[in-house]
C-alpha cells in the first residue's frame, strides 16, 4: 500500500512526482466503494488519466488493495487476470505487486511458494529474492494495516469524545493516521490528537525529544477495543511549510518578501479561529527581510532539529514541507516520525516502516527503497535527511523541486532507477543561476553541497549546515567569507603573493635604511675616510634576502592553497585544518623570521665594520646597539600586524569551514588577538624612538641635511603608524568575527531560537 502520503492540500495540477498525496484519494474512494457496494468496484473508475507516471503508480496500488479485498471476500483474482485487463502492466509486473499477491494468497490459506513466482517471472528474481527474504517495505505496511483497510479514526468527527478527548476540528489525514484538534478533558488543554494504529514506534521516538524545533509529545493511550493508538501532542496551529510552498508558487519572485511567511501563518490561524501575534519578534524581523533570508533561517532551525534527532540515533527518513509545522510566532517544528528509525531501540530494525516520499529521497535512500538494488536500509545515515532538507529548501526558495517529474517506464524498479540516476547526476545548478544573484552569498553553494550525489560530499552534520545557513543572515561576515570582485579582499586575494612580500620586505628595508643612515653619521674618522662600508651593505642585503626567502617558503604554499581551492576543493577540504593553522601563524612566523634575520644582520654588520674600519670605526657601542635594536623592533612590529591582517582577513576566509572550528584553532585566534595589541604598541613607539635617537645622536645644532632626515623619518613614522592602525582595526574585526563563529558552534539549541540571537555581535 501507499507508504506515506503528502498533505491533502496539494492538487493534481501541482503534482511533481510526490505520487502518494494524490493516489491516496483514489485509494480512499476505492476503499469506500468496497465497503458500500455489493459488487466489486471497477478499477478503471479510480484511475487518473494523466500524468502517466501517476496513473501507473495508482494502478499498482489499486491492484494491491483490490487483491486484499477480493481474496477476503472469496472473489479471487490473480495477477495474470489484472495483466489481461491492464496491458500497460506489461508481461512482468512490478516486484512489489508480485510480492503483494503472494502475501494475500498466503494469508488466505492458499498453497503458494516463491518458487512458483520464480518460474512465472524469472526476470524479477533479484528483486523477489530481496522481498521474499523479508526486506520488502510492503510486508511491514501490510502487517500494520491488518484487517482494517481504512485509516484509523476515519469516522471520528468534531463533537465526538474519544477517551479523554473532545474532538474540535479535523486537521489532516495520512496513510496511517488522522490528526484532530482536541480538548483533553482531564487537563483542560488543547492538544493535537493523532489516531493511528497500535503498531509502530513513533510515540517512543518522539518521547525522547525535547527541542524547540521538534513537536513535543505529551503521552499516548491505547484503545484496544478500536485497535487504535492515541498520541496527544503539542498543537501547532500555523499550518505547514507545504502551505508556504503553495503561496510561493502563487507569488511572483520579485514580490516575495519576508512577510510571506506570516501571511501564510495568519491565514491558517484565522481559518482555525486562532489569535494572531502581531508583535511577534520574528514578524518584526522579517518585515524588512528578503525571502531567501527567511528560507535560510527556517533551514537553520530545521537543520538543528535534525542534528538533535541524529545525536540520539533517530533518522527522520521523510523530511518534506508537509512534515514541518509552523507555530503562531513563526517557529518551525519538525513532525511526523512515522517512518523514522531509532538506532537505540531494540524493537526496531532499519527496514521497519521503511519508506518516505519519493520526490524528497536522497539517491541512497531511493536505492535502499528499490527492491532491485542491493543497498541495505541500515546503510543510511543523517546525511540522507540533509539531502531531503536540501530539496525542501530549494522548493521553498523557488516554488519548484530541483528534479523534474520522472517519466514512467511501466516498471516500478526501473522508475526508481531513473530517479536515482537523475540525482546521481548532481543538482541542476544551472537552473538557479539567474536566481542566485538575489540570494545571500554562499546560499547557492550550500544547496549544491546539500544535494551532492555522494554522502561524503555533503555536510557532515545538521549543526554544520545550520551554522552556514546562519551566516547567510550576516552580511558583514559574508563580505569576509565571500568577497565580491570589486572588494579589496578579493583583489588582495588575487594579488596575495606580492602583497605578502611587500608587507615582509618593506619594513625590513626601511629599518635597514634607517640604521645605515644613522651609522653613516657616526663621528669615526676611519669610517669617514674609508667611505661607504660596502661589505656591511652586502652582508645586510644577504641577510634580508635570506629572511625573505624563508618567509616565502612558509607563506607561498598557503597562498597557493587558497587561490587553488575552487579548482581543487577536495584536496583543501582534506587538509584544511593544517592549512588553517599555517595561515593563522603567518604573521607570527614572519615576525620571528624578520627578527632572526635582523639579529644576523646586526651581528654580521658589526663584524664587517670592525674588520674594515677597525674598532674605532664602528662608532660608540651604545648608539650602535640602540640603532640596531630599533631596527630589529621595526622589522618585527610592522610585519606582524600587516601579515596577520592579510592572513586573517584575506587568506583564512578561503580555508575556513564554518562548524568545524577546533579548540586549538579557537585558541590560536584568541592568542593572535591578544598579541596584536602588543605589536601595535611597538609599531606606535618605534618611529618616536627613532626620531628621539636621531636627535640625541648629536648634541650640536643639526645641519640642514640632518633636519631633512628627521622630517623624512617623522613622516615615514606617521605613514607607518597610520597603516598599522588601519591593518590592526581590520585584523581585530576579522578575529572577533571568527571567534564568534567558532563560539556559536558550542551554543545550545535553545539559545539560537529567539528573533535576534543568530545575529553576530556588533563588530
Amino acid at each position: 500500500m501507499v507508504r506515506h502520503p503528502d498533505d491533502t492540500s496539494t492538487d493534481r495540477s501541482r503534482w511533481q512526482g510526490d505520487e502518494t498525496s494524490l493516489a491516496r484519494r483514489q485509494l480512499a474512494d476505492s476503499v469506500h466503494a468496497w465497503q458500500e457496494d455489493a459488487d466489486a468496484p471497477q478499477l478503471h473508475n479510480f484511475l487518473p488519466a494523466e500524468p502517466p507516471e501517476l496513473r501507473q503508480f495508482t494502478l499498482v496500488e489499486l491492484i494491491k488493495l483490490d487483491l486484499e479485498y477480493r481474496w477476503q471476500s472469496g472473489l479471487r483474482k490473480t495477477l495474470p487476470d489484472y495483466i489481461a485487463e491492464f496491458p500497460e502492466l506489461g508481461s512482468s509486473p512490478p516486484a512489489d505487486l508480485i510480492h503483494e499477491e503472494y502475501l494475500v494468497r498466503k494469508r488466505a490459506g492458499d498453497e503458494v511458494s516463491w518458487e512458483e513466482y520464480r518460474t512465472l517471472y524469472p526476470d524479477r528474481m533479484q528483486e523477489l529474492t530481496r522481498l521474499f527474504g523479508g526486506r520488502g517495505t510492503n510486508t511491514v505496511a501490510m502487517q500494520q494495516l491488518g484487517s482494517e483497510r481504512t485509516v484509523p479514526g476515519s469516522w471520528v468527527e468534531p463533537g465526538h469524545v474519544v477517551d479523554d478527548f473532545e474532538v474540535l476540528l479535523h486537521l489532516g489525514q495520512g496513510a496511517f493516521a488522522n490528526v484532530f484538534l482536541a480538548r483533553q478533558i482531564s487537563m483542560q488543554r488543547r492538544v493535537a490528537l493523532k489516531i493511528t494504529s497500535p503498531q509502530g514506534e513513533e510515540h517512543a521516538t518522539l518521547a525522547q525529544f525535547d527541542h524547540p524545533n521538534i513537536v513535543r509529545i505529551y503521552d499516548q493511550r491505547l484503545l484496544e477495543s478500536h485497535g487504535w493508538r492515541l498520541l496527544y501532542m503539542q498543537y501547532v496551529p500555523g499550518g505547514t511549510l507545504r502551505h508556504v510552498v503553495n503561496q510561493v508558487r502563487e507569488t511572483p519572485p520579485h514580490v516575495r518578501t519576508g512577510r510571506l511567511l506570516f501571511e501564510v501563518i495568519d491565514h491558517n490561524l484565522r481559518a482555525r479561529h486562532e489569535p494572531t501575534i502581531p508583535d511577534a519578534p520574528l514578524r518584526i524581523r522579517w518585515a524588512q527581510a528578503t525571502w531567501p533570508e527567511v528560507v535560510c533561517w527556517l533551514g537553520a532551525r530545521i537543520a538543528r532539529a535534525l542534528d538533535y534527532a541524529h545525536c540520539v540515533g533517530v533518522l527522520h527518513r521523510d523530511l518534506k514541507p508537509a512534515n514541518v509545522l509552523l507555530a503562531a510566532d513563526g517557529t518551525p517544528k519538525l513532525a511526523d516520525f512515522n517512518v523514522s528509525f531509532n538506532s537505540q531501540s531494540d524493537s526496531l530494525h532499519p527496514t521497519t516502516s521503511f519508506g518516505g516520499s519519493l520526490a524528497y529521497m536522497s539517491p541512497e535512500q531511493l536505492e535502499a527503497y528499490n527492491p532491485s538494488h542491493p543497498r541495505l536500509e541500515e546503510s543510511l545515515d543523517g546525511r540522507s535527511d540533509l539531502y531531503s532538507l536540501g530539496i525542501t529548501l530549494h522548493e521553498l526558495l523557488r516554488g519548484t523541486r530541483p528534479f523534474a517529474a520522472e517519466t514512467s517506464s511501466g516498471k516500478w524498479s526501473e522508475r526508481l532507477d531513473q530517479m536515482t540516476a537523475m540525482r546521481r547526476a548532481g543538482p541542476p545548478i544551472d537552473s538557479w543561476k539567474q536566481d542566485e544573484a538575489h540570494w545571500p552569498a554562499g546560499l547557492s553553494q550550500i544547496l549544491a553541497r546539500l544535494m551532492a550525489p555522494a554522502p561524503d560530499q555533503r555536510f557532515a552534520s545538521g549543526v554544520e549546515l545550520a551554522q552556514e545557513l546562519d551566516l547567510c543572515l550576516q552580511p558583514s561576515i559574508l563580505r569576509i567569507l565571500f568577497p565580491q570582485h570589486r572588494q579589496w579582499r578579493w583583489q588582495f586575494r588575487r594579488l596575495a603573493l606580492p602583497a605578502f612580500l611587500t608587507l615582509v620586505l618593506i619594513p625590513n628595508l626601511l629599518a635597514a635604511a634607517f640604521n645605515f643612515q644613522f651609522q653613516s653619521h657616526q663621528p669615526a674618522a676611519l669610517l669617514a675616510s674609508s667611505g661607504v662600508p660596502w661589505g656591511s651593505v652586502m652582508f645586510g642585503l644577504g641577510a634580508l634576502i635570506a629572511g625573505g626567502l624563508l618567509c616565502l617558503w612558509r607563506g607561498l604554499p598557503v597562498i597557493r592553497a587558497v587561490q587553488s581551492r575552487r579548482s581543487d576543493s577536495n584536496m583543501i577540504n582534506l587538509q584544511s585544518p593544517m592549512w588553517r593553522a599555517r595561515c593563522l601563524r603567518l604573521g607570527p612566523e614572519s615576525a620571528t623570521i624578520s627578527l632572526g634575520a635582523w639579529m644576523l644582520l646586526s651581528v654580521g654588520c658589526l663584524a664587517v665594520l670592525r674588520l674594515t674600519a677597525g674598532a674605532e670605526g664602528v662608532g660608540p657601542l651604545p648608539d650602535v646597539g640602540a640603532s640596531m635594536l630599533l631596527g630589529g623592533l621595526i622589522s618585527v612590529a610592522y610585519p606582524y600586524v600587516g601579515v596577520s591582517s592579510l592572513a586573517v582577513g584575506v587568506l583564512y576566509p578561503g580555508l575556513v569551514q564554518p562548524g568545524r572550528f577546533s579548540v586549538e584553532e579557537r585558541r590560536e585566534l584568541r592568542q593572535l588577538r591578544q598579541n596584536s595589541w602588543l605589536f601595535l604598541l611597538l609599531a606606535a613607539v618605534m618611529p618616536l624612538a627613532a626620531i628621539a635617537l636621531s636627535i640625541l645622536r648629536d648634541q650640536n645644532e643639526a645641519s640642514r641635511g640632518q633636519r631633512i632626515e628627521l622630517i623624512g623619518l617623522a613622516l615615514a613614522g606617521i605613514v607607518g603608524l597610520s597603516l598599522s592602525m588601519l591593518s590592526f582595526r581590520t585584523l581585530q574585526h576579522d578575529l572577533q568575527t571568527f571567534l564568534w563563529m567558532s563560539a556559536s558552534r558550542h551554543d545550545s539549541h535553545d539559545s539560537l531560537d529567539d528573533a535576534g540571537s543568530w545575529l553576530a555581535p556588533d563588530l
